[in-house]
């Protein structure tokens, strides 16, 4: 029961990351503005967070109960989740702090690239945690 538990924190993992993943593209490939873009796949991150926030807690669990390599991969994805937490808030500090859209921000302005580099991190976090749930769900 315990390693389908963590089993199923993986596939949450997994399946919610590769989703957020592509219903973030889809959002900004027809959004009318990219400032409606962010709003929205700033709601879809918010929802996955919670999901992860599951998964970290069943692998709290699991802890108790499973050995082995699985577990290994959950804590990391837990580790980078709790990361990655620390880190959106400092984005929405940054997107406060700015009080406007980002995109309104010239190409060289150096809040943009700094914008650009803590976005950047924050999407590594998430394919990581995705690369830990497979490796999790893939060994035995």
């Amino acid at each position: 029961m315990e390693l389908i538990l963590l089993r199923f924190a993986l596939a949450l993992w997994f399946g919610g990351g590769l989703a957020t993943l592509f219903a973030t593209r889809s959002i900004f490939a027809v959004a009318e503005t990219r400032d409606q873009g962010g709003r929205f796949s700033g709601a879809v991150l918010s929802s996955f967070l919670r999901l992860r926030w599951a998964a970290v807690a069943l692998t709290a669990i699991a802890w108790l109960f499973v050995g082995g390599a699985p577990i290994w991969w959950a804590s990391a994805a837990a580790l980078l989740t709790l990361v990655q937490a620390l880190l959106d808030a400092r984005i929405r500090a940054f997107r406060d702090q700015l009080g406007g859209s980002i995109g309104e921000l010239d190409a060289l302005d150096p809040r943009r690239k700094r914008w650009g580099a803590l976005h950047g991190a924050s999407v590594l976090l998430l394919l990581g945690q995705i690369a830990c749930a497979v490796a999790g769900l893939a060994t035995h």
